[in-house]
């Protein structure tokens, strides 16, 4: 029987080895974050895309906190900006599902901010309030991030 169009192949998923990358030009430096889509593809039965590009917004922006008032241009400084991001990136790729009990996310708890019918989220910039390994203490940080 003869294979018909496919419209959606989900035999590879394709992800991006690093989504992050500082460059250095004439004592300048900018960085280049991935997120969402472009850091891994999405798989549409599971609804993960939008889950990480939130995900990522957050953890691009936490890295880019940590890099203010840092010399850039200096190496060990950029590695270590990076391999913090690469350790927050293999979290929000194995978050495949927004729930605590698969082992990955931290509960997510809105609450009612005092005196207005506004909710507030408990998830921040900090990873400890997103996921669980770094929450429990399992990511390495260097002395520079």
């Amino acid at each position: 029987m003869a294979e018909g169009a496919q419209i959606f192949n989900f035999d590879q998923i394709l992800e991006a080895k690093c989504g992050t990358s500082i460059a250095v030009q004439d004592d300048a430096a900018v960085t280049i974050n991935l997120i969402g889509d472009s850091l891994k593809e999405p798989f549409w039965p599971q609804g993960t895309g939008v889950n990480r590009g939130i995900l990522g917004v957050f953890d691009a922006v936490f890295m880019l906190c940590q890099a203010a008032g840092k010399d850039l241009t200096e190496d060990r400084v950029r590695q270590a900006l990076v391999a913090e991001r690469e350790l927050l990136q293999t979290q929000c790729f194995r978050a495949d599902t927004p729930y605590e009990k698969d082992g990955i996310m931290v509960r997510f708890q809105a609450k009612a901010v005092r005196g207005s019918s506004v909710k507030q989220g408990s998830f921040t910039l900090d990873p400890k309030t997103r996921y669980q390994a770094v929450k429990h203490g399992l990511r390495q940080r260097s002395s520079t991030a």
